[in-house]
């Protein structure tokens, strides 16, 4: 089973040990939510309406796909 450092997703993996019993218990740093600054948790038609003419605004959305993508497959990866 992978965690993520935080301490919720290590107690919640303790739970689910004693019920199920999983031998391998790995953390991983990438498992953490991503961070976007003033972004973070504002829809983009709301971003585009309170910074319209940031152009850091373009490339923080290409960073949020890329790390959508990224994590899509990693997860995809360890479930297969």
């Amino acid at each position: 089973m992978w965690v993520s450092p935080y301490t919720r997703t290590r107690e919640t993996a303790s739970i689910i040990n004693e019920k199920i019993g999983v031998k391998k218990v790995k953390e991983d740093i990438t498992l953490i939510e991503q961070q976007y600054g003033l972004f973070s948790d504002k829809e983009i038609e709301k971003i585009k309406t309170m910074y319209p003419n940031n152009l850091i605004f373009m490339i923080i959305i290409i960073k949020i796909m890329e790390n959508s993508m990224q994590n899509f497959h990693r997860v995809k990866v360890l479930w297969m």
